[in-house]
């Protein structure tokens, strides 16, 4: 599956197609064949698999998008509504998913390990720029989105489509959440630096300190997690944090238009006995 992502202008909601590409390897031509679509992870026998080419053209006008798929198994099988032909060696991609207006939203995340070692370098980096949305219901119908390719998009101050990112997409059931990450964002810069290590009898305590640069125009939130490769204990911290339950801490840093935020956590982690 190909998909297209258009953002609106304000980057609240999108419309999206879903193209199949679909190759015919077979030796044979088809003309106005009945062509169905089986969509999930699904074992063959083991073969030599043709190698995957994309094509250049956007689907042929064929009256429109597949039909609401059929359960089957633990697969979705989808009818396209009209006769397809495709000769040998050829390639097409066809419309199977289109939805409009779908609610979606920008976040900024960026996540660092903390070691029990001194470290004197100061780590710069910029947060990875993620869309998220949630699987729609097609057609009134717990339909997934099968998985592929997803080009995003999203116009300029003249209107103007322009690039804006590409993503891996999984196979979605309806009201799944998806994470498209895009790239890194230009304007919002992570400072980060050890400001204390302490080594004590079976723990050491280190002390970090983060600092984000908005040098944007719109103000920012920037979701942060550490993680640590032993047991921890968080000390005390500028800025509220909590555990997320898989052994990070996690917090956020809200940056207004051109501002800069500051925080200090320390934390005590246990050295590891060798038995």
């Amino acid at each position: 599956m190909d998909y297209v992502l258009t953002l609106d202008s304000h980057g609240k909601s999108l419309a999206a197609e879903g193209l199949a590409s679909i190759y015919n390897r077979s030796g044979s031509s088809f003309q106005d064949a009945d062509l169905r679509l089986m969509a999930g992870d699904i074992n063959t026998p083991t073969q030599e698999r043709p190698e995957m080419m994309r094509a250049m053209a956007m689907s042929d006008a064929m009256g429109g998008q597949a039909n609401a798929p059929e359960q089957m198994q633990d697969f979705y099988l989808y009818r396209l509504p009209y006769p397809v032909t495709l000769k040998h060696d050829e390639t097409k991609q066809l419309p199977l998913v289109q939805f409009d207006d779908l609610p979606v939203k920008m976040t900024y995340r960026h996540h660092f390990n903390i070691w029990p070692a001194m470290d004197q370098q100061r780590h710069q980096s910029q947060p990875e720029v993620q869309l998220v949305f949630e699987a729609p219901s097609l057609d009134e119908s717990n339909s997934p989105l099968p998985a592929g390719q997803a080009r995003v998009f999203r116009p300029d101050r003249q209107g103007e489509l322009q690039f804006i990112g590409a993503a891996q997409l999984d196979n979605l059931a309806a009201g799944e959440e998806a994470v498209l990450s895009l790239g890194r964002a230009f304007d919002l810069n992570i400072s980060r630096k050890q400001t204390l290590f302490s080594d004590g009898f079976d723990s050491v305590t280190v002390q970090q300190e983060v600092s984000i640069t908005n040098a944007g125009n719109e103000g920012r939130r920037v979701d942060l997690s550490a993680g640590f490769q032993q047991e921890w204990e968080l000390k005390e911290s500028s800025h509220t944090m909590q555990e997320d339950g898989a052994g990070q801490l996690t917090w956020s840093m809200h940056l207004p238009a051109g501002g800069t935020e500051t925080m200090r956590f320390s934390v005590e982690m246990k050295k590891r006995i060798n038995r």
